[in-house]
């Protein structure tokens, strides 16, 4: 069966568009779509629960009033029946395939725009339909679902299998057990108790700060670049970096390497008319008014490394968090993830220390003028206006060593992709009333939230542009965040 999950407020017509020709397809008895096809006196939960176990692919169309509507909703307390049954296709893992349908030009949501029950959601390969392309984006779709009923269908046999195997194992103990004198029967029940505890203790909930659904995303097939593809994009970093020198300093071996950027102004934000073309979510972008770096500052190459980040903890510092977890991705050279604010902070006052320099984290006016170098477009690329996954580090299933792609014209690795970075400024909902010098943004601002800044590897490009930000609370860990650092340069410093 193909489940159709859909907010009528947003995609009623399509929804029903992608029933009818599905329908042809799967035949209309495969497809369920709406609760009124319930008959009075039924139940919706049993009726959930009962059409979700005979569902084999799920697809939750996204438009472009769905995230607004999932918020209203919650803010108002009304049960939310499209919610619920995205939360319970969920919860079956592999034996349902998710697919988010994406409609028009609408992006996939952000984790930490989604409530933690739904969170997961983002982990699926979304597909688009258009309007213009109806006819083609289907015959794709239809393709794509009967891939995934395989899948399903498939991940289904394994769990029966296990379920089986196991139940011919308790059977073959329970025949054991009669057959054994009773000292023996009473010695193997005491050690399945304490091996029983045993396992109990090592899989104990951890308070990770992550929300209860991200074992999904550690089961993720992370895919890893050939050799070939890797050398052929170090060699280009490296015939960049010689084309286009840049002043860079190094404080210490284990030390991010810094790049100096120099002062200057840019028009930070969105102008309101690129906020217009948007949903009014993006407000939060504007209004754009001229910023003005005062001096030259140094700002990471790139992110944040593992390396760089057991050097702390063996130096003394990051005690808070030792080991973050690298979702089996591999770490080295990966920029480390499920950090929090005050866990980048941590970095940053041992790197201090250590070096004797002032090390922090970016102001979010300077990370934005650092991502621009000097464009005034959403990217920071070619002509700007787009962004290709050959430029970045976004659409993928998990992060890539930083510096595997160019940097743009200041030399930094990165700014789009890869991961989100933590800067210093307090959240607040617009930049009516920021300051215009560069400097952190704290008065007014929500005490619990940071700003966010650049995109991640699962994002779509809308979310890598130059003027996107969102907020997490200071605490907050996920698999996307990680950050960069900045150093103030002392006077004369730069001429030695």
């Amino acid at each position: 069966m193909i489940f159709i999950n859909y907010r009528r407020d947003d995609t009623r017509d399509m929804a029903a568009r992608i029933h009818d020709r599905l329908a042809a397809a799967f035949g209309g008895a495969n497809i369920f779509m709406d609760v009124d096809i319930l008959v009075p006196g039924q139940r919706f939960d049993r009726e959930l629960a009962e059409r979700l176990d005979r569902t084999l692919v799920f697809l939750c169309v996204i438009g472009p009033r769905w995230l607004q509507l999932l918020h209203e909703r919650e803010a108002s307390g009304e049960r939310d029946f499209a919610r619920e049954e995205i939360v319970e296709a969920l919860r079956r893992g592999s034996t349902v395939t998710v697919i988010p349908v994406l409609i028009e030009q609408t992006p996939l949501p952000r984790a930490a725009d989604l409530p933690k029950d739904i969170r997961d959601l983002v982990l699926h390969h979304a597909h688009t339909v258009r309007h213009a392309h109806f006819g083609g984006d289907l015959d794709r779709l239809a393709a794509a679902i009967r891939v995934g009923i395989r899948q399903a269908e498939n991940a289904r046999k394994r769990e029966r299998a296990r379920l089986r195997a196991e139940a011919r194992a308790r059977e073959a103990e329970a025949r054991a057990l009669r057959a054994a004198p009773r000292w023996i029967v009473a010695a193997i029940l005491l050690v399945l108790v304490l091996c029983g505890g045993v396992l109990a203790f090592w899989n104990r909930p951890r308070d990770t700060g992550a929300y209860e659904g991200e074992g999904l995303l550690e089961a993720q097939k992370c895919a890893r670049l050939a050799d070939a593809e890797k050398e052929r994009r170090r060699a280009e970093v490296e015939k960049w970096a010689k084309e286009n020198p840049v002043r860079t300093l190094q404080d210490c071996a284990v030390c991010p390497q810094m790049v100096v950027v120099p002062k200057g102004s840019f028009m930070m934000g969105s102008a309101d008319a690129d906020v217009d073309k948007l949903s009014r979510w993006y407000k939060r972008e504007g209004p754009q008014r001229k910023v003005t770096i005062p001096q030259d500052f140094a700002l990471g190459k790139t992110e944040v490394t593992f390396d760089q980040w057991n050097a702390c903890v063996a130096g003394g510092g990051c005690t808070s968090n030792p080991k973050p977890d690298d979702r089996s991705w591999g770490r080295g050279r990966r920029p480390v993830i499920n950090v929090s604010h005050r866990d980048a902070q941590e970095y940053v006052a041992w790197l201090s220390k250590t070096t004797g320099q002032s090390y922090r984290l970016p102001s979010e006016a300077e990370w934005e003028y650092g991502y621009r170098a000097g464009s005034k477009e959403p990217y920071p690329f070619k002509d700007g206006k787009t962004i290709t996954v050959s430029q970045a580090r976004y659409a993928a299933g998990c992060t890539a060593e930083v510096g595997s792609y160019l940097p743009n014209k200041f030399g930094l690795h990165d700014m789009p992709g890869n991961v989100s970075e933590w800067v210093e400024d307090a959240w607040h909902e617009s930049y009516r009333g920021a300051p215009t010098d560069g400097s952190v943004w704290w008065r007014g601002g929500d005490p619990k939230l940071r700003v966010v800044r650049g995109g991640a590897w699962y994002h779509s490009a809308i979310y890598l542009r130059s003027t996107d930000r969102v907020d997490y609370t200071a605490t907050y860990t996920y698999g996307d965040l990680g950050f960069r650092v900045a150093r103030d340069l002392k006077p004369g410093e730069l001429s030695k």
